[in-house]
């Protein structure tokens, strides 16, 4: 009996073995997707984990893509950079460099000033914030705080979770003029007629973006008129006074004819 009995077992045992290692090759196989965020403008898209690669498009800043749980370092370059294999909205897959992708993040852009915090806690305020228009990848949000990354990686900290657009509309809108005028911020130099062309041919009037610059350029358009107010004035005052002074020979005249 226990020699029928040892071969059975050795058979089950070999099974088990097989099934197991087969389970693990599937969960090694699974990819976990997850959410990111393109945070550098014109990042390269290659068809492998290498800068040699074949070269398949770029992402603009901003650019929602898919993450396929893939990390690779190109062990040939001297800078050993890390790749992450990501699919496009199109469905396009490929390698970008980690640097240039935000994961578990979502687009977003501020319409407001907000200073940057290295916790969630209003005793941690740095000396540096956002500023209105600037594009931010939100990457988690705790009560009251969002934590985020600014374009190019170059501020990320909390900030407080107000002010911020994350409509892809807003998102376009706000990058859009930045690209044209440095800065929302900046707009204010932009002279009334550069504001008016530039906004008839902008795509995103109805957002608060489009909004802005058109109450810009109704600003700008009172502040002249304003300007030119008191020289019209002037001008009608000092008209005024000539015909009073002109009226006076004609009333000496007259006086003179009557003596």
């Amino acid at each position: 009996m226990k020699k029928f009995l040892l071969p059975f077992f050795a058979f089950i045992t070999l099974i088990s073995c097989g099934v197991q290692k087969e389970e693990k090759a599937q969960t090694e196989n699974q990819v976990t997707e997850a959410p990111a965020v393109c945070i550098w403008d014109g990042i390269s898209l290659r068809e492998g984990a290498s800068a040699d690669s074949k070269w398949l498009g770029s992402i603009s800043l901003g650019e929602s893509v898919t993450y396929l749980g893939l990390e690779e370092v190109d062990t040939l370059s001297k800078k050993k950079r890390s790749y992450y294999k990501v699919r496009l909205s199109d469905g396009k897959e490929g390698w970008s460099s980690i640097y240039g992708i935000a994961l578990n993040a979502k687009p977003g852009v501020l319409v407001e000033e907000s200073i940057i915090h290295k916790r969630p806690d209003a005793l941690t305020a740095s000396t540096k914030s956002f500023n209105l228009g600037e594009f931010i990848a939100v990457k988690d949000i705790k009560t009251g705080w969002v934590e985020v990354v600014g374009a190019e990686g170059k501020k990320s900290g909390w900030i407080k979770n107000q002010g911020i657009k994350e409509e892809s509309e807003e998102v376009a809108a706000a990058i859009l003029i930045n690209k044209k005028f440095g800065s929302v911020a900046k707009l204010e130099n932009a002279d009334v007629e550069t504001l008016k062309s530039y906004l008839e041919g902008f795509q995103f009037k109805e957002t608060f973006f489009g909004q802005h610059i058109n109450q810009l350029i109704q600003e700008k358009v009172e502040a002249v008129n304003m300007s030119e107010a008191p020289e019209e004035l002037a001008s009608t005052a000092a008209e005024t006074e000539m015909e009073a002074t002109e009226e006076v020979p004609v009333e000496e005249a007259n006086a003179e004819i009557v003596e």
